[in-house]
């Protein structure tokens, strides 16, 4: 993981909060590259490959445009020619008699971009969950467990050398007290800070028991591996369809996506790839979270 590159998700999806640029390039509309040194030295308007149009009188006004356009603003605009470096951008010649107000295209620069990478070679952790614990549903008696958390992070840190955390949350614990649940996923927060330490944290899982009785609490059966542990979303909430959870997932990461001390979201453990509504709600958080966090880019994992 340690250079993780934009790509489709497969069994887990990471939206990290990365300072990652659009770099020396711009998709055009249809999803390709167009080098922006062949059009300048074209010197001529070509909608088949514009980003943006947008009206303008004059070139001042275009430019201007230009640097309100979402693919533009962060970029440095210089003169349209083949030699130039950075962004080159282009308008048209008024259309016919009229004079009607010229069109405005933004083009990507002409030097190739970095591929987006983050070193992950400090990180060094595991997953996490209090050692009395036995399922993601501890999170509504953090008080109960913050003892023991202060103790597990300081051994974690201090004697194994961990730096950041993996830790699950549920959409039960979202639906019961929005507001606990991310008062107390504030108090963990601080609690690994303390450590210099940092969290990722999974929003939803396929693992283990689909059908269990969230409003009592789980007792442990000797010789049952993981017994307690609850898929997220349960079965019964799946016919109401994936919509119901876009609260939970964007809540969540809006009150956080400023915060350092959180390293990555991960939207899905372990989707089930043969079934219809983990996939679709894989698809659908991943957006509803990255439309949460700018910039962003994705890691995946096929294992």
């Amino acid at each position: 993981m340690s250079n993780c590159r934009i790509s489709v998700v497969s069994s887990v999806v990471l939206a990290l909060v990365l300072a990652v640029g659009n770099g020396g390039r711009v998709e055009d509309e249809y999803g390709g590259v167009t080098p922006s040194s062949a059009l300048c030295q074209m010197g001529i308007n070509m909608p088949e490959f514009d980003i943006s149009h947008t009206n303008a009188n004059n070139a001042t006004e275009c430019r201007d445009r230009c640097d309100n356009n979402q693919y533009c603003k962060a970029f440095i605009h210089q003169a349209c020619d083949a030699s130039s470096a950075g962004v080159c951008w282009l308008k048209s010649t008024a259309f016919g008699p009229t004079k009607k107000p010229q069109e405005c295209c933004c083009f990507g620069t002409l030097s190739p971009p970095p591929t987006p990478s983050l070193d992950t070679s400090a990180m060094i952790g595991a997953e996490y969950t209090p050692w009395r614990a036995g399922s993601q549903l501890w999170w509504a008696n953090f008080s109960g467990y913050r003892n023991d958390v202060a103790r597990d992070l300081h051994s974690l840190r201090t004697v194994l050398g961990f730096t950041v955390l993996r830790v699950f949350l549920h959409d039960h614990l979202w639906d019961t007290n929005s507001t606990l649940l991310l008062r107390n996923m504030a108090s963990f927060l601080d609690l690994c800070a303390a450590q210099n330490m940092r969290v990722g944290f999974v929003f939803f899982d396929d693992c283990w028991n689909h059908t269990a009785d969230l409003t009592k609490p789980c007792v442990p059966r000797q010789g049952v591996h993981n017994g307690c542990w609850v898929a997220s979303p349960q079965d019964s909430k799946r016919a109401a369809g994936v919509s119901q959870f876009e609260p939970y997932v964007a809540g969540v990461v809006r009150e956080f996506r400023a915060d350092k001390r959180v390293a990555w979201w991960e939207v899905f453990n372990e989707p089930r790839r043969t079934n219809a509504f983990s996939l679709a709600l894989r698809a659908a958080a991943y957006e509803w979270a990255k439309a949460q966090v700018r910039p962003f880019y994705s890691c995946s994992s096929t294992t």
